[in-house]
């Protein structure tokens, strides 16, 4: 497929994973999938699964074909060329239905992958129902693989503020993760500010100077100080409209784009956390008593 070998900017070298073996593929993919550099994981992986797949342990294979089926997933939604997004859509969808063939039961998982993967992936399952059941009747049995092994994952969030969005200088834009838009409006609020600011100042130092009012010349025409302080007042509200409008549009933007939770990074434990291992349960009962009291009665 000419798409998938395209080469991302983000993704590494293609001589140095050429130069790994198919299970360091994987690991770095995993590792880039953790990390969410999403398109980091096609160049590394499809060499390993296409034209045929080099991992010769189906866990192994069905991890690699899913986390190639979402970086290509995540690739078409971000990308702006519409054919470009279909042929990608394509790939998904087939490295998803390999995964299904593999294991008619595999099912993703709603806390670790975004819900617009999930839902395309079972989109894609329902597309070939009749094809995998008739895979399921054929293994006389539901195929667990996948179901042996339990995987930690462990998922950094950040909560963000509504009220932020109503703060000035981008500050809503900027938590949201629109760093360019955050920028111009912090830049273009500032400056329209101290415009106003300048020109307010402006004002005021003319008024003091003339001692609270502006003189007219002899022949009626008014003085240049009265000009200026009227230029000054015009630069002033005209300053003062700039930043109340570019106010309102950060604020709108702010909140369109809101994102009551970001996802900061995801990582695959060793083993199971701290809370859940069986020492950390038992630390949690009761004490146990020490003496036991016995009583006769006669």
């Amino acid at each position: 497929a000419p798409l998938l070998a395209q080469q991302d900017p983000a993704a590494p070298p293609s001589e140095s994973a050429d130069a790994l073996s198919p299970g360091e593929s994987l690991l770095q993919a995993r590792t880039a999938f953790e990390e969410l550099r999403l398109r980091a994981i096609r160049p590394l992986l499809e060499p390993v699964l296409e034209p045929r797949p080099l991992l010769t342990d189906q866990q192994e294979r069905l991890e690699a074909r899913v986390l190639l089926g979402v970086s290509l997933f995540i690739e078409a939604e971000t990308t702006e060329l519409p054919q470009q997004r279909e042929g990608l859509r394509e790939l998904a969808s087939d490295q998803f239905l390999k995964a299904l063939r593999e294991d008619p039961d595999l099912r993703l998982d709603t806390q670790l992958y975004p819900r617009t993967v999930v839902d395309f992936f079972d989109g894609v399952r329902k597309q070939n129902a009749t094809e995998l059941a008739r895979l399921r009747a054929q293994r006389g049995s539901p195929n667990t693989t996948l179901q042996n092994q339990t995987v930690y994952i462990e998922r950094g969030v950040r909560k963000n503020s509504m009220a932020l969005n109503f703060f000035p200088f981008g500050l809503g834009a900027l938590q949201n993760g629109n760093i360019a838009r955050g920028t111009f409006y912090a830049v273009t609020q500032s400056g329209a500010l101290a415009t106003n600011i300048f020109f307010y100042t402006r004002q005021v130092t003319l008024w003091r100077q003339n001692s609270g009012f502006f003189p007219v010349n002899p022949d009626g025409t008014s003085s240049a100080d009265r000009l200026t302080a009227d230029r000054a007042r015009l630069g002033m509200y005209v300053s003062l409209g700039i930043f109340a409008g570019l106010y309102l549009i950060s604020v709108i933007d702010g909140v369109y784009f809101h994102e009551p939770m970001d996802v900061d990074y995801l990582r695959t434990l060793p083993g199971p956390p701290p809370e859940l291992a069986p020492e950390s349960a038992l630390e949690r009962l009761p004490a146990l008593p020490t003496h036991l009291d016995w009583s006769w009665r006669f």
